[in-house]
């Protein structure tokens, strides 16, 4: 799910470490494995009949994570909405024109 930012269009959310770098799949579950066992593996609970794990067990395993791992975006304020719409409808446009141009050239040279 995207994040939440106030009518902002975002293009792209990724995990990454502490120095900037992607984390991978592999990575985020390797470390989520060795630093909170009882969350990495829910199967062990299941087995011994155990409930699921309590919230704070939780959030001492998110606090971890968030240590070592934050949410890197890439997003367009909503400020720059209508310049975008603008931006679009000039290149649209000019399209059009180019189009609408070869095609009276094209006929143009058909007929003559």
């Amino acid at each position: 799910e995207a994040p939440k930012i106030a009518n902002a269009w975002v293009i792209s959310s990724q995990i990454a470490d502490q120095a900037g770098h992607l984390a991978s799949a592999a990575e985020l579950h390797q470390f989520v494995a060795t630093a909170c066992p009882a969350i990495g593996n829910p199967q062990a609970g299941k087995a011994a009949g155990q409930a699921p794990a309590n919230p704070t067990v939780f959030h001492a395993c998110i606090e971890k994570i968030s240590a070592n791992y934050h949410l890197s975006l890439t997003y367009q304020p909503a400020s720059r909405f209508w310049a975008f719409q603008w931006y679009e409808t000039a290149i649209f446009v000019a399209l059009s024109l180019a189009l609408a141009g070869i095609c009276f050239w094209w006929v143009h040279q058909r007929l003559a």
